[in-house]
């Protein structure tokens, strides 16, 4: 079984209702029926859609594999990767020199900056979008290229991953960024019990890093890290393992919570664009462009900002727009899930940030940041330098 745009959206949207549904540590009591009507429609939408673009476009046999290898020269591939990896670090040196080190440096030397104050607008946001485009390269040559590419392709995913995880102590990009190589390598192997089982450990130990590093933000402890969680409403357990694994689940409960406040205080219908097109805009010119810059609505309160891909567009569309809108994004999904499953090379290699998209949808909406809309450009521009000559796909 491949994993759909459908599966994903109606596993991750489903779950996350059901864990509200039967925990009785929340700071509330239940969700709204509006709200679960519109993700229930959703996950319907998804469906119909998913069987739809499987009829249209159904799947050749082993045709991601064999196209794969029939249109990519891993050999320029390679060279491409480490030119483009080698530009990537020299910029990225850049940004840390211009801001004066990293989170990680400043958590040890005791600087009072955090994440949120590390990057250069725009540029880092394209620094984001080449990473993940070569993490994308490095698990292709992995998969398919040489035994020879295999310690340098290793080594530079294992270093963008750790600039994303350890150097910026950064649970959000880290996450964006390990999606994308994810996405290529559940394009090309289907499920079985053995992956389903490491996908689990993996996912485990991706959770309760992800509380690790929200203690090593701040240089405190564990026992910080239960007094944050217990003031925002949730029962604290006293067992280590547990508290690193609770902020994973606090991302995934809180924006399901964010998001119905603001259905239940949302009008049907109606059209406002603001919140939601404002990722469209580099940040350098966003608050030139709008005169409110963006927040995240009603929270249930501020130290949970997080708000899924629905929030906004609930915020600009109401109810039934954010449905409308929603579903287009899907449909999106689906189409280039299912292109790419016949054997498109632009497809496949366009995939993986719409993954990410869906995948994190219950978390924010990515699919009009421009790193999700520049990238089928990046594409575009990176195919001809290692696509094969008679290649045209």
């Amino acid at each position: 079984m491949y994993l759909s745009p459908f599966i994903i959206f109606s596993g991750i949207w489903t779950l996350s209702l059901l864990i509200i549904s039967f925990n009785n540590n929340l700071p509330i009591e239940s969700i709204s029926t509006q709200t679960i009507f519109l993700i229930s429609m959703l996950i319907i939408f998804s469906l119909f859609i998913s069987l739809i673009f499987r009829l249209a476009l159904p799947k050749k046999t082993n045709s991601i594999k064999e196209s794969i290898e029939k249109n990519i020269d891993f050999l320029k591939l390679y060279k491409f990767n480490s030119n483009l990896f080698l530009i990537w670090g020299i910029l990225y040196f850049f940004v840390i020199i211009y801001v004066g080190g990293f989170p990680l440096y400043w958590v040890l030397v005791g600087d009072g900056r955090t994440y949120v104050d590390f990057g250069v607008p725009t540029l880092s946001g394209f620094l984001n979008m080449i990473r993940a485009f070569i993490c994308v390269n490095s698990i292709l040559l992995l998969i398919f290229g040489k035994k020879k590419y295999f310690l340098s392709s290793s080594l530079i995913l294992i270093i963008l991953i750790s600039s994303a995880w350890i150097i910026e102590t950064g649970r959000g990009n880290g996450i964006v960024l390990l999606l994308h190589p994810v996405a290529i390598y559940l394009l090309i192997f289907k499920l079985n019990v053995k992956r389903v089982l490491l996908g689990t450990v993996f996912l485990l130990l991706i959770f309760i890093l992800g509380g690790a590093l929200q203690t090593i933000r701040y240089g405190e402890d564990l026992e910080f890290l239960a007094t944050y969680i217990e003031g925002q409403g949730i029962g604290v357990s006293e067992n280590a393992l547990f508290l690193l694994l609770t902020p994973a689940f606090m991302y995934v409960i809180f924006p399901i919570i964010n998001l119905d406040l603001n259905v239940i205080n949302s009008p049907f219908l109606q059209f406002n664009i603001n919140q939601s097109v404002q990722g469209l805009f580099p940040t350098i010119v966003r608050e030139a462009v709008f005169s409110e810059t963006q927040d995240y609505g009603i929270l249930i309160n501020e130290a949970n900002n997080t708000t899924s891909m629905l929030t906004p567009l609930v915020r600009d569309f109401g109810v039934f727009g954010a449905f409308v809108v929603a579903a287009f994004f899907l449909v999106i999904a689906c189409y280039i899930y299912r292109k790419a499953l016949s054997g498109s090379i632009f497809y496949i290699f366009c995939y993986p940030p719409f993954f990410m998209s869906v995948t994190l949808s219950f978390f924010s909406l990515y699919f009009t940041s421009l790193v999700v809309v520049f990238y089928p450009i990046l594409v575009i521009l990176s195919l001809p330098f290692f696509l094969k000559r008679k290649s045209h796909q």
